[in-house]
């Protein structure tokens, strides 16, 4: 809160390691601002030249990844999800059956075992996005025991990356891709396991 008033929206930068918060901005409640109008000046300030940027996928738009190549010199990796329906479509068109999987990581923990594939292909012509060299295609399982039974649960997602061949190897990109999401891991622990936003508990601070 902010003295004393309603709560306050920030948005911030965090580095994947250590996990550390490197710019920070609250979010105007006036007009249209929201957090995609707040990307820009959060990261104006910071020197990014040849550094890589994710994102989640409400920043994932064609504006910010035309920021970040032509004004801050920095590569971006972007999920692209439901909200983007007919780009996610012509990603999830591209010829995946017939793409080898180049890269895998497998981690044994908290009882259960999760294994992470990567296929990558040319990123199609006519995304907008700049400098859209690579589309992705992560998978991946996680292997419990529920109820005596091991099961096991798959998803995917697509991506599409400024990263050539020669920027990033796919050991790289499962790298970057791990990272952010140690970074959204941060909310899963306060949602999921603190249970935070279920709490009714309110006090003056």
């Amino acid at each position: 809160k902010r003295d004393g008033n309603k709560k306050v929206h920030l948005l911030a930068a965090v580095t994947h390691v250590p996990g550390i918060v490197i710019a920070q901005d609250r979010i105007a409640k006036a007009g249209k601002a929201n957090e995609i109008s707040h990307f820009k000046p959060l990261l104006a300030p910071l020197p990014l030249a040849g550094a890589v940027v994710t994102s989640d996928a409400m920043q994932s738009n064609r504006d910010n990844s035309a920021f970040l190549r032509n004004v801050k010199d920095a590569h971006w990796l972007f999920p692209i999800l439901g909200n983007q329906p007919n780009l996610s479509a012509e990603l999830n068109a591209l010829d995946w059956e017939n793409t080898p999987a180049i890269a895998a990581t497998s981690e044994i923990g908290r009882g259960r075992i999760e294994t992470r594939t990567l296929r990558v292909l040319p990123a199609p012509e006519g995304t907008g996005f700049a400098d859209a060299a690579r589309a992705l295609l992560i998978e991946r399982y996680v292997t419990h025991k529920k109820n005596g039974q091991w099961r096991t649960r798959a998803e995917s997602v697509l991506y599409l990356t400024s990263l050539a061949a020669d920027d990033a190897t796919p050991e790289d990109l499962l790298a970057l891709i791990r990272g952010h999401w140690r970074v959204e891991h941060a909310h899963w622990l306060r949602d999921v396991i603190w249970k935070e936003d279920k709490s009714l508990i309110r006090t003056g601070n």
